[in-house]
């Protein structure tokens, strides 16, 4: 059995990759609207 601080972290990691992935799409589609803000 995990220690809970280690199940913390790992659910962390995850919510880090998926706020990423989030992150990554929204710039595109920005990118996208305002194909000038550079």
């Amino acid at each position: 059995m995990m220690p809970p601080f280690k199940k913390v972290c790992i659910l962390l990691a995850i919510n880090f990759v998926e706020a990423g992935k989030c992150y990554e799409q929204s710039r595109h589609i920005t990118d996208w609207i305002l194909p000038d803000k550079h």
